[in-house]
């Protein structure tokens, strides 16, 4: 059975892009554009794994990974952050509300399903 990533990201391009590239690689991919959203469809759709952006209008990565991370039924679902917040502050910001990992945009592709790979083992 393929494991089940949801994409977070307001972008409409970088998340069509991402949801192409992984479902090529046999993941079933479900994009979200906004963290409200996401944040049901975390609960709802119980994904393997979230790529989550981090600047989205309304709720942003930082507390739908904060509130996904505190909620017993999703806390133990692995978050990667992919996003232009590059700064320190961003990167401690994200270890410290729960994320499991951190990609900065632009990024390699190959990047991506590197880490994706690591955490779903």
């Amino acid at each position: 059975m393929a494991k089940k990533i949801l994409v977070i990201e307001d972008s409409v391009i970088t998340g069509d892009l991402l949801k192409q590239r992984l479902e090529e690689r046999g993941y079933e991919t479900i994009v979200s554009y906004d963290g409200a959203d996401g944040l049901a469809k975390i609960k709802d759709e119980k994904p393997d794994l979230v790529i989550l952006d981090v600047r989205m209008p309304g709720m942003d990565g930082f507390e739908v990974c904060r509130l996904a991370k505190a909620d017993p039924q999703t806390k133990d679902i692995p978050i990667i952050f992919v996003t232009t917040a590059s700064q320190q502050k961003d990167l401690a910001r994200g270890k410290e509300v729960g994320g499991d990992g951190y990609i900065t945009k632009p990024y390699d592709g190959k990047l991506i399903i590197t880490e994706i790979n690591k955490l779903l083992k």
